[in-house]
């Protein structure tokens, strides 16, 4: 049956009664042999729109064929957008039967009132939408061969080296089993736990477990495959080994599929929906379900001389990353080597890290894809390029020597120094200041090394605020404190004393005013002058006091007017909370209520509330002895 032939069924009788708004009219009419409800909406006397229903489907008519639902169909009739979502459920119908027979008749020819069956037909064809894209995805799933028979030994001896003797202690026996042999035995020898050595029956290295049942480690595996249609999959893998008495036990779980054709650096990605499942069990989706993503991996090497020419990435060295046992994320390596030939003189040169780090920076061209040369490549000469490759340097240490060869002989970094800035990943730029302070990056480094709790930022920071000070920072004794921390919050705390004497100086007609008001307070909060034997709470007294609070435990009752305001209004007033064997030093401030006498909020350094219990007792028996203080601000 065609569409059309439904516009030759007989329009509805107008209804009699004209009504406000659209009114529908129904009727059931035969066409093509089968049985058909026809909805016809009136405005007035004017037919709108037409309405057509089987047990499966329905079109509607205005001027043009949709399938929108029948609240939508009449929006459309009144100039009006059609509703999504939620919002459809949110808005009224805007028609109204003709008259309580059509509705009848369409309730009972449908079984359910019209939105019920809209709802039924939009999930059946939801149902079928979402089977058939199944079906498609299962087709793509079922070209994808299976893992490699020599999986399971490379993980077994290249991944999971690692062996344990696990040892149960019964009296003056020590009961011991092997995992690299499986051999049990027991032996009148003393074990260390962790302790490293060889197995007494097969001499395999192994680590001594005493309290553990079983040892587990984790990682994460990339399989890479040609495809019968001659396209390529990138596969993700969750690779779990279990050490027990029992043995050594390893599973292979897949999250992450990635197809692509030859050449291409993007592909259609498909996520597992069932969260431990190997390659037979796993169902598959184009949708994530969860944190899903490649991730850095062991790539499996035995295949990749066969499968890199299908996939055209042959010159990304792939083949030798996965040789050597370094984990990558292969899927960013491949994204970002797009017209990245050189990637592949990278890696036969030894700079894997090099080659991976490139990869990540998408924003721009980190080295010249048009060079000839190693040299040209990385813009330093080749004694450099050597000094690189020894500690398969990345972009730090390619930064580092780029610097060094900046000053044509000016400038000296020592090669452990190199080494460091490469693992710790400082770049020049971020050491500017610091280089202009101590002269060297040797220097440099052997401070950081010193100083444990040095870092560039800290250090930067620190060295900012000593020249803003006056302060000669080339000189040693300035650039290179004892204690940098101490050092730095000194520098801080002094400026941060000038900020709030400035401060202080800017309002000073303000908080003299204030001050005023709040002086009249004080015999009321004398009552809140409390010691115990490890504590006393003090008042405050004048607006500079909050200033200073504030400053030192870097919290807010200081930085704004707010607090003083309420004191100098009698509404609440500030406690200091000291330990008495350090009177001086700030440890909690307190807000207590002059009308309630109820503490509304008490904080230490950075808003924290160390030893929370012990002050929360100490409050508790604070505010039991005020009670008895019968001073009060009337309500």
């Amino acid at each position: 049956m065609k569409r059309k032939d439904l516009l030759d069924i007989e329009p509805c009788e107008t209804p009699e009664t004209e009504r406000e708004g659209i009114q529908a009219a129904a009727q059931l009419a035969e066409v093509n042999g089968a049985i058909w409800l026809n909805i016809d909406l009136f405005d007035g006397q004017l037919l709108k729109g037409r309405y057509f229903a089987n047990k499966k489907t329905w079109y509607a008519w205005i001027g043009e064929w949709t399938q929108m639902r029948m609240k939508n169909v009449v929006r459309a009739i009144n100039g009006e957008k059609a509703l999504k979502g939620a919002s459809y459920w949110w808005e009224n119908d805007d028609y109204h039967y003709a008259s309580e027979k059509d509705r009848e008749m369409v309730n009972n020819y449908l079984g359910t009132i019209l939105s019920y069956f809209e709802d039924h037909v939009l999930g059946e064809r939801t149902v079928k939408r979402m089977k058939r894209k199944q079906e498609r995805i299962n087709a793509v799933m079922d070209l994808v061969p299976t893992v490699p028979d020599r999986m399971a030994q490379w993980l077994d001896e290249e991944i999971f080296t690692e062996g344990y003797l696990f040892v149960d202690e019964k009296g003056n026996r020590n009961y011991y089993t092997c995992t690299k042999c499986g051999k049990r035995s027991w032996t009148t020898r003393k074990f260390a736990q962790y302790k490293q050595l060889a197995c007494p029956k097969c001499g395999s290295l192994v680590k001594v477990e005493k309290r553990r049942e079983q040892r587990n480690r984790r990682e994460q595996i990339v399989l890479i495959q040609g495809l019968r249609d001659g396209r390529w999959i990138e596969r993700q893998f969750k690779a779990e080994c279990q050490w027990s008495r029992s043995g050594k036990e390893i599973e292979l779980y897949e999250n992450v599929r990635c197809l692509l054709r030859k050449g291409e650096h993007w592909g259609d990605m498909y996520y597992g929906t069932l969260n431990q499942a190997d390659e037979l069990e796993q169902e598959w989706w184009d949708k994530k379900s969860r944190n899903q993503q490649f991730q850095r991996s062991y790539l499996y090497p035995y295949n990749l001389d066969e499968v890199l020419p299908d996939t055209g990435l042959q010159y990304l060295g792939l083949d030798q990353i996965a040789k050597k046992g370094r984990k990558i994320n292969v899927n960013r390596m491949i994204i970002g080597s797009v017209g990245r030939e050189y990637l592949e003189y990278l890696v036969k040169s030894g700079l894997l890290r090099l080659a991976e780090e490139t990869c990540q920076i998408y924003w721009k061209e980190p080295l010249d894809p048009y060079a000839k040369t190693m040299q040209d490549l990385l813009k330093i000469n080749g004694d450099r390029i050597s000094r690189l490759k020894q500690i398969d340097g990345g972009m730090a240490a390619l930064s580092w020597l780029r610097w060094e060869e900046e000053a044509e002989g000016e400038r000296k970094l020592s090669q452990e120094a190199l080494e460091y800035l490469e693992q710790k990943n400082m770049y020049p730029n971020d050491c500017e200041k610091i280089l202009q302070a101590v002269g060297s990056p040797t220097r440099m480094v052997n401070y950081l090394k010193k100083h444990k709790k040095a870092t560039v930022s800290l250090w930067t920071d620190y060295l900012q605020m000593a020249e803003e000070e006056g302060m000669d920072i080339e000189d040693d004794i300035v650039c290179r404190p004892k204690d940098i921390k101490a050092r730095h919050d000194e520098l801080v705390e002094r400026r941060n004393e000038r900020q709030d004497a400035e401060k202080i100086k800017k309002n000073k007609e303000k908080y003299r005013a204030m001050n005023q008001e709040i002086v009249k307070y004080l015999p009321c909060v004398a009552r809140f002058f409390w010691e115990s034997e490890q504590y006393e709470i003090i008042p405050a007294g004048r607006c500079e006091e909050l200033i200073k609070e504030g400053r030192i435990l870097h919290h807010c009752v200081g930085a704004s007017d707010r607090y003083m305001e309420k004191m100098a209004a009698g509404e609440s007033w500030i406690l200091f909370l000291r330990k008495k064997e350090d009177l001086e030093t700030p440890y909690y401030t307190i807000e207590i209520s002059m009308k309630t006498d109820r503490i509304l909020q008490w904080y230490s350094a950075y808003d924290r509330k160390p030893q929370e219990k012990t002050i929360q007792k100490v409050l508790k028996q604070f505010l039991t002895e005020i009670k008895q203080k019968q001073v009060r601000i009337s309500a």
